[in-house]
C-alpha cells in the first residue's frame, strides 16, 4: 500500500516532466533545450541545442559577428559570460519574431581558456590563413602595436558544415588588429 502511494505521488511530477519542449517557431522570449546536460565534473552545462531570443538567466553576450549574410543570416558566433567561464557559441538563425527579434539554435560550443593579461581574442572576419580572409578562424593572440598579430597562442574553425569547432595549427594564422594607430 505505502509503495502504491508513492507511486500516485509521482505520476503527476512524472507527468509534468514528460511534456515536450517548447516549438523552435515560438516567439516567446522563453529559451528551450531539447537536452540540457550538466557535466558531472564540472558543473558546467551543454548549451548546444539550446533555442533562444533572450539568454538564460545568468548568461551575458559579451559581442558577437554573423558569419554569413544573403537576405537572411544563416550562422554567427556570440561571445558568451557565464558564471563557469567564457564560451563561444556557433548559432543558426532560426526566424524573427514579429518585432524583427532574431531567434538562434546554439549548434557548437567552445568554452574558451583563461586569457593572459597580453591577449586577446580575435574573430569576426578578422583572421586570416596565409594571407587568405577567413571568417570561420578564431583565434587568442598576442596584443601588440602592430597592424595586424602574427603571435597566435591557439587557433579553432568554427565549420559552419560540420557544425562544430575544431582546432586548428596556428602556423600562417595572423588577425587584423582593429585599433592599430587609434590611440
Amino acid at each position: 500500500m505505502k509503495h502504491l502511494r508513492v507511486l500516485l505521488l509521482l505520476v503527476p511530477v512524472l507527468w509534468g516532466c514528460s511534456e515536450a519542449p517548447p516549438n523552435a517557431d515560438s516567439t516567446s522570449d522563453a529559451s528551450s533545450m531539447a537536452n540540457p546536460v550538466t557535466d558531472a565534473d564540472s558543473g558546467s552545462v551543454n548549451y548546444i541545442g539550446l533555442r533562444y531570443g533572450s539568454l538564460p538567466t545568468g548568461l551575458e553576450e559579451l559581442g558577437g559577428s554573423l558569419l554569413d549574410f544573403v537576405d537572411v543570416p544563416e550562422y554567427a558566433l556570440a561571445l558568451i559570460a557565464a558564471p563557469s567561464g567564457r564560451m563561444l557559441w556557433l548559432n543558426r538563425f532560426t526566424h524573427w519574431d514579429d518585432e524583427g527579434k532574431p531567434y538562434w539554435d546554439v549548434r557548437a560550443v567552445l568554452r574558451l581558456p583563461a586569457l593572459r593579461d597580453d591577449e586577446l581574442l580575435s574573430y569576426g572576419g578578422l583572421c586570416r590563413i596565409d594571407g587568405e580572409p577567413d571568417v570561420e578562424v578564431v583565434a587568442i593572440v598576442e596584443a601588440e602595436d602592430v597592424e595586424s598579430y602574427t603571435k597566435v597562442r591557439r587557433a579553432w574553425r568554427a565549420n559552419r558544415s560540420q557544425e562544430r569547432f575544431e582546432e586548428i595549427p596556428t602556423s600562417g594564422v595572423t588577425c587584423i588588429n582593429e585599433g592599430y594607430g587609434a590611440f
